[in-house]
């Protein structure tokens, strides 16, 4: 089986988790890293500063209609469902908070899977 990305969902200590995990990766790291974290819609993105200052990868905001890339890390935008499509690009959405999150973990493996 060949791998396209590596998905992650992390909520209450999510930041100590991916800090062990992020800061590791060579920046020639083979596979793109799609993260949810549960945040607060008005999070102001400090864990994609602070990663992106402490990582051999880029660390960013998924964009709407990004191609997604190897060697980076992208974090679903503050009160946006993360989708990924058959194309490999990102989508956004606000629809309805899923378990009560939006941004989704379970969106995002739901639309990883199909991709």
């Amino acid at each position: 089986m060949k791998y396209r990305a590596v998905v992650i969902g992390v909520s209450a200590g999510g930041m100590n988790a991916l800090g062990k995990i992020l800061p590791d990766l060579s920046a020639d790291f083979p596979l793109p890293i799609i993260i949810v974290q549960h945040v607060s819609p008005l999070s102001d993105n400090y864990m994609i500063r602070h990663f992106n200052t402490r990582s051999q990868i880029t660390v960013k905001e998924a964009d709407e209609k990004e191609k997604i890339r190897a060697g980076f890390a992208y974090f679903a935008p503050p009160n946006y469902h993360l989708l990924i499509e058959k194309d490999l690009t990102f989508s956004l959405s606000v629809e309805e908070r899923v378990n009560y999150s939006r941004p989704s973990i379970d969106v995002l493996f739901e639309t990883a899977i199909d991709a």
